[in-house]
This record gives C-alpha cells, structure tokens and sequence, in this order.
C-alpha cells in the first residue's frame, strides 16, 4: 500500500497515511474535513556524507571518508547504515 500525504484545507493539519489506493481520497482530519493529498518531492537519499559518524562505538566519534571505510567500520561494530543498504 501506499504513502500519502494530506493535509487538512481547514485547519491545516497535516498527515501521512498508509492506505488502499481505493481509499486515498475518503481520509478525514480529527476535526472533521475531509483532508487533501499533497503532491511532494521524492525523499531521495543524498550521496554518502564523508564527515565524523557518532554512535559506532564508545570510543566516541570516528571520521568516515568513504563507502568502503564505512561498510568496514559497520561490519567491524555490527552495525548497518542506510547508505549501505543500495550497494
């Protein structure tokens, strides 16, 4: 199913909702209006930030310039990052 977004054209609440396609245009605000979908950009991952990445371990913040660094440094702490996740 898809994500919408809506928003209320009365109070100017806004929402995301998981729902059917068949039932993206019956969604109400908690004040009763019937909401709006909104047309948004895409959330588009940005290139891999090189810079110091923070909660690898206790040691404290350690300085990442690379993919490859940062999949060596998440496979050494057990971690993942979601700039991996896309090869």
């Amino acid at each position: 199913m898809p994500l919408y977004d809506y928003k209320c054209p009365s109070c100017s609440n806004e929402e995301e909702a998981v729902e059917r396609i068949d039932d993206r245009n019956n969604h109400n605000c908690s004040c009763g209006v019937k909401m709006t979908i909104q047309i948004k950009p895409a959330n588009l991952r940005p290139d891999f930030p090189a810079g110091m990445w923070e909660n690898f371990s206790e040691d404290g913040p350690i300085y990442i310039g690379s993919k490859q660094q940062l999949k060596e440094e998440c496979k050494r702490h057990g971690v993942s990052s979601r700039y991996l996740r896309d090869g």
